[in-house]
Order: structure tokens, then C-alpha cells, then sequence
């Protein structure tokens, strides 16, 4: 929607038409073409930064109750197990995301890990905007949403064949957000 929104104005700002009528109560109305253009790349840049981090957001949550799940398995029946399975579920939201992405390298494509360590990256520079750090390169929505959805799928096809089914990317079918 927002989009397609910028689109709209982008053409109404362009074809010098009677669309102009439309940005009437816009600060757009004001603008050169130019500084126009600049605004609206903006925003779609900025649209864009918001999907990757709501996509990165969900994928992080359910790969945190991954390892907590995990943990709870094969856990014996004794005082000890139950404290050390307690804290690994406490504690694992502090853990370093990197090293909880390599612990899904025994079974799953390092390239694909990697990728998604970039737009782990890339996440935290949106989020931090530290202008001393470099964002990943080429970090689009469509590829975070490819990237983590693979992931968690994977994630449900192992649930599946170790018997232990836990619906992994039912939050990640927003597709619409991508495009």
C-alpha cells in the first residue's frame, strides 16, 4: 500500500498534469521534481528497512523458541536437568544471535546462514544507523523474506521428521509486504 502510494505521487509529480490537484495539500506541491523524487525514494527506502526489520523480528522470536523447545527435550527427570533446561530458556535471549544461527549449521546450508547473518547485519545497522559501520550490500525484502522463510521451513521439516512438529513459519506468510 505505501507503495503504491509513493507511486501515485511520483506520477502526479512527473507528468505535471492535472494531477497535480491531488498534492495540493502536500508539501510536495512546493518541491522540485527533484527534491520530490529524493523524498519519495526515501520513503520507499524507508518502507522497505521496516519490512526487513518486522521480518527479521518474528524470525528471531521463533528461532529463540527453537532452542528453547530444544532444550526441553530428552531432558531427565531430576532436580539438576530441570534447572540447567531453566536456564538455557532464560538466558538464551542474551545469547549472541550468530552463534545460535551456527548451531543450525549441523543441518542446515552454511550459505544460507550466512545469508541470513547479513540481514542480521543490516537489521542492526537500521536499527543503530551508526555511521562508522558499514550495511550489508543488496539486503532487499524479498530476499530476507526467501531467506528466513527457507529457514524456517527447514526448521518445520525437521520438527517433522524427528516427530516433534512445531508450526515454525506460520507468521512469516506476509508475502504481500515483500512485493
Amino acid at each position: 500500500m505505501t507503495k503504491d502510494c509513493l507511486k501515485v505521487t511520483e506520477r502526479s509529480i512527473n507528468k505535471k498534469s492535472n494531477h497535480l490537484k491531488i498534492l495540493r495539500s502536500t508539501d510536495f506541491i512546493t518541491d522540485t521534481p527533484q527534491e520530490s523524487n529524493q523524498k519519495i525514494k526515501l520513503g520507499r527506502d524507508n518502507a522497505d528497512d521496516y519490512v526487513i526489520l518486522a521480518l527479521w523480528t518474528v524470525f528471531e522470536r521463533k528461532l529463540f523458541e527453537e532452542v528453547q523447545l530444544e532444550s526441553r527435550k530428552n531432558l531427565e527427570d531430576n532436580e539438576f536437568s530441570k534447572k540447567v533446561q531453566e536456564e538455557c530458556e532464560k538466558k538464551v535471549e542474551y545469547w549472541k544471535f550468530d552463534e545460535i544461527l551456527d548451531i543450525y549449521k549441523s543441518f542446515m546450508d552454511t550459505q544460507l546462514i550466512g545469508t541470513a547473518k547479513n540481514i542480521k547485519k543490516y537489521r542492526d545497522w537500521v536499527v543503530h544507523k551508526n555511521p562508522n559501520k558499514q550495511a550489508a550490500d543488496n539486503i532487499t525484502p524479498s530476499l530476507a523474506y526467501s531467506t528466513l522463510y527457507e529457514i524456517l521451513e527447514i526448521l518445520e521439516n525437521y520438527r517433522i521428521n524427528n516427530q516433534t512438529s512445531l508450526v515454525t513459519h506460520q507468521y512469516m506468510c506476509i508475502p504481500s509486504l515483500v512485493q
